[in-house]
C-alpha cells in the first residue's frame, strides 16, 4: 500500500491556488453622468485573458465581458447617446451597452434595446486604449481621433465612416 505523500501534496495544493483568474490591468474613467464610471478591466488566467466593462455610481454597477483577448482587440471606443445610454465598441466592432439614469443603478441594455439608435447622434468621448509602453489608458477625442478596427472581420453597423481594417499607433 502507497503511503500518502504531504510535501507532493501541499505543492499542488499551492500550485493550484495560483491558477485562478486575476485582475491584470485597470483603467477607470469618469463619464459625463453624475458620479458614474466606466472602468475598463483585463482578467487573465495566466493563459488566456477577457476584457470586461464595470459601469458603477453612487446607485449601484453593471458588468459585461466585452469580448476575449485575440491579440489586437485592446482599443474601445467610448460613445453617449441621447438616450442616456454608455456604448462600448471595440475591435471587430464588438459593442456594449449600459444604460445610465438619475437615481438608478447602471443597467446592461440588451441589442434589441439600442439596435435602431442613429449613431450619428452619439457623442464620442474618447477611447481606451494600449499605448506604446504597453499602459492601458484613456485617450481624450483631442488625443486620438475616432477610428474603430475592424481587423478584416467587416465592420458593425454603427459608425461606419470611422471604420478601418487598423487604427494607427
Amino acid at each position: 500500500m502507497k503511503t500518502f505523500e504531504w510535501p507532493l501534496f501541499a505543492t499542488l495544493l499551492l500550485v493550484l491556488a495560483g491558477c485562478g483568474e486575476r485582475l491584470v490591468r485597470e483603467l477607470a474613467v469618469q463619464l459625463p453622468f453624475p458620479g458614474t464610471s466606466a472602468h475598463f478591466e483585463i482578467w487573465s488566467d495566466g493563459v488566456e485573458s477577457r476584457h470586461e466593462l464595470l459601469v458603477k455610481n453612487g446607485q449601484g454597477e453593471a458588468r459585461t465581458k466585452m469580448w476575449a483577448d485575440w491579440g489586437p482587440a485592446t482599443h474601445a471606443n467610448l460613445y453617449v447617446t441621447p438616450e442616456n445610454f454608455l456604448i462600448v465598441i471595440g475591435g471587430g466592432g464588438c459593442c456594449s451597452a449600459v444604460e445610465v439614469k438619475d437615481a438608478k443603478p447602471p443597467r446592461l441594455a440588451e441589442f434589441a434595446e439600442y439596435r435602431y439608435f442613429d449613431s450619428s447622434t452619439w457623442t464620442y468621448l474618447g477611447a481606451a486604449s494600449m499605448d506604446r509602453e504597453g499602459k492601458y489608458r484613456f485617450y481624450s477625442p483631442a488625443e486620438r481621433r475616432e477610428c474603430i478596427s475592424t481587423f478584416g472581420a467587416g465592420g458593425g453597423r454603427y459608425r461606419a465612416e470611422f471604420q478601418v481594417p487598423e487604427c494607427p499607433g
